[in-house]
């Protein structure tokens, strides 16, 4: 397990290294890098000076309009589980309630050595 975890921890090293080494670059070029991130990839953009805090500016809003999508999603998700676990509490008091119901109705059951004797009686 840990041999795995040191594995995973030099590549994200080695691939912070190499972004680095992109960025700079950029950097003496007179362009600005622009980074986009997700869990499985990394992209590394070069913009123009001018253009960089439009740029940003268009990505700082995309991502705050998917960030109000994924909380919106969030919360209906979670009212959904609510409700369905709400829902199973009232079906499992329904089914106890109809089984003692049940129960009540055909009134206790007698016990089989109960039986037996009274058959002998008759």
């Amino acid at each position: 397990m840990y041999k795995k975890q040191l594995k995973r921890v030099k590549y994200a090293r080695r691939v912070v290294q190499r972004q680095q080494g992109l960025l700079a670059d950029l950097e003496l070029e007179g362009v600005v890098g622009l980074s986009l991130h997700t869990l499985t990839r990394s992209v590394t953009i070069g913009v123009g000076k001018d253009v960089s805090s439009h740029a940003a500016a268009a990505c700082r809003e995309a991502l705050r309009e998917r960030l109000q999508q994924l909380k919106a999603e969030k919360e209906l998700l979670c009212l959904d589980w609510r409700e369905s676990r709400e829902s199973r509490a009232r079906d499992k008091v329904l089914v106890q309630a109809a089984k003692r119901a049940e129960a009540q109705k055909d009134g206790p059951i007698p016990n089989p050595g109960e039986l037996d004797a009274n058959a002998g009686l008759s």
